[in-house]
């Protein structure tokens, strides 16, 4: 019977684009920089590829902070304060949280199938000002967050730590269930628990890592879930 859920937030439940555009909108007009969607969209893949680089563990979280403002400045041609973009940005990141359609009915769903537990990578502050601004504990049984746990998914500790914190865990219960394939769906593999992979955007499979399910919308992870828990 599954009835354990591990669900990611960021990009499975909230639509972090919508958050991220917000609040690079806003840095860039206190920096004087100018700011249009292909600007936003070349934060966006700078941003990736600096958290691509610490989920392998070949960056630090101060680094990668660093890094994505750095490298973006450059991308984009413009000299500012790297310390001080930061702390703009973080500024307004806690102060959206935008749900994909669905997303709340989804929730409604799951939790009368099981227990939610949400596990996401983030900042602390941030992420927990989103979390509550947006109500979304009332479907959980609890929250996880890499910048309190001290590991980020998908590191074998973040899941072992989410495990030791829930009562009467057995991980054969348990589904991961997320959008990305090198956090979720890595960890998933890495700590021999089955996951879905919620592929709403339609990305290709890559060998980064293996879902044993692959759900293109909220009902099919629902139907996924149903017929295994029929089995």
């Amino acid at each position: 019977m599954y009835n354990i859920f591990l669900l990611d937030i960021d990009d499975t439940i909230f639509d972090f684009s919508k958050t991220a555009y917000r609040a690079l909108e806003y840095t860039l007009k206190k920096l004087k920089i100018p700011f249009n969607d292909t600007i936003f969209n070349a934060y966006m893949d700078v941003n990736a590829s600096a958290w691509a680089l610490f989920e392998m563990q070949k960056i630090t979280k101060n680094e990668l902070l660093d890094m994505r403002f750095s490298k973006f400045f450059e991308k984009i041609r413009f000299d500012a304060d790297v310390s001080k973009a930061n702390k703009l940005y973080f500024s307004q990141l806690g102060k959206y949280a935008f749900f994909f359609d669905g997303a709340k009915e989804f929730l409604s769903s799951l939790k009368t199938i099981g227990d939610i537990y949400f596990a996401t990578n983030g900042v602390s502050k941030a992420q927990h000002a989103r979390i509550e601004k947006s109500g979304i504990e009332q479907y959980s049984k609890g929250v996880f967050i890499s910048g309190d746990i001290g590991f980020n998914k998908p590191s074998k500790e973040f899941f072992y730590y989410c495990f030791s914190h829930i009562k009467d865990f057995d991980k054969s219960n348990a589904l991961v269930i997320g959008d990305s394939l090198s956090s979720d769906i890595r960890g998933a593999n890495l700590i021999g628990v089955k996951s879905i992979w919620y592929n709403s955007k339609n990305n290709q499979l890559s060998d980064v890592a293996h879902p044993d399910f692959v759900a293109k919308n909220y009902n099919d992870v629902l139907k996924i879930i149903k017929n295994l828990n029929k089995k």
